[in-house]
């Protein structure tokens, strides 16, 4: 069983209805005026469940891809064809590197 199955069922939480989804989002945006702070505003359960309920969305898109490196791996945001900035992530991440190299844009 991996580990994110053990968090799953260890932390059990009902499926949220929209109104209560709306009513997260509203507090979470507040959350981040500084009206209130976040664990006010949800429980770690239903934290866990609604990161858990979008891993199983995007799986169903073939939208993940799960990389395991143990030298770890250095991610590139969007460059818009920046050379300076490729030049400076490559730099910042080590070079040369065994690591495992992602690019989001």
């Amino acid at each position: 069983m991996s580990r994110n199955s053990v968090i799953q069922h260890s932390l059990p939480c009902p499926p949220l209805q929209q109104e209560e989804v709306d009513q997260l989002i509203h507090g979470m945006l507040n959350s981040c005026g500084g009206e209130c702070p976040l664990n006010e505003v949800i429980t770690l359960e239903k934290l866990f469940f609604i990161c858990h309920k979008t891993v199983d969305l995007l799986r169903e898109c073939d939208t993940l891809e799960y990389i395991h490196d143990p030298d770890g791996v250095a991610i590139f945001g969007d460059l818009h064809g920046s050379l300076y900035d490729l030049f400076r992530g490559i730099k910042d991440s080590g070079w040369p590197t065994e690591r495992t190299l992602i690019f989001l844009g």
